[in-house]
């Protein structure tokens, strides 16, 4: 994920979108306009950022169902969800009744809505890491070491180049808060030194972005009273 530049304000858009488990409309928000500091939020030591981290991307239908901003179930194109994956998804909305109201009751919409769908090893380690952003100070700690788990295991299914230096980042970020600072660093190591070709065809070696982060994670480990 590379930053986007610019320094445009975040503007939403309301819609009306066709709920798929009623025949009802959803009404929604999608981002019209942001600039390159959504990606200074503190969101990004989870390797998450806004839209996900907003709660107006979270749509809310009539039927209960709540998903991320236009999510396949939404689209009129041809791509429909699988029916097995349907009829486990209304029996989880079927289990809860009433539509959410509160953003904490989304989330959780989500989350047990997510637990039965078809996802990538990507998608899955994304939910868990903003699971960690969510979560109060407490929990974070358990939840944090589920997140880690599930990206390693998203590794593979990374693109080479800023797909894989994010979760490389996120891997070395989540040791270092847990004291585990030799893997923090071979975690580091890793994302400073991946090698790969933009668009235009030019050999990169790391990101900016991301080693200004690891500079500043390490600088800040140095902070720290013994």
């Amino acid at each position: 994920m590379l930053p986007a530049l610019g320094a445009s304000a975040i503007t939403w858009a309301s819609e009306k979108v066709d709920d798929p488990f009623s025949d009802k409309m959803c009404e929604v928000h999608v981002p019209m306009s942001w600039g390159g500091y959504i990606y200074q939020y503190p969101s990004k030591w989870d390797g998450v950022y806004w839209p996900q981290t907003d709660e107006a991307w979270l749509w809310s239908c009539p039927s209960g169902f709540v998903s991320f901003g236009q999510d396949i179930a939404f689209d009129e194109d041809g791509a429909k969800l699988p029916e097995d994956e349907r009829a486990r998804i209304a029996a989880v909305l079927e289990g809860f009744g009433s539509r959410p109201s509160s953003e904490a009751e989304k989330r959780q919409r989500l989350i047990a809505i997510e637990a039965v769908r078809e996802r990538g090893a990507i998608f899955r380690a994304e939910l868990a890491r903003l699971k960690v952003y969510w979560a109060e100070e407490q929990d974070k700690a358990e939840l944090r070491q589920a997140a880690r788990d599930l990206t390693v295991l998203a590794i593979p299914e990374a693109e080479t180049g800023p797909e894989r230096i994010q979760l490389y980042f996120v891997l070395g970020v989540y040791d270092d808060v847990a004291g585990e600072y030799a893997s923090a660093d071979s975690w580091f190591e890793k994302a400073r030194t991946e090698i790969w070709t933009d668009e235009d065809g030019k050999e990169n070696v790391g990101l900016d972005y991301f080693n200004a982060l690891i500079d500043e994670t390490l600088t800040n480990r140095k902070e720290q009273p013994e």
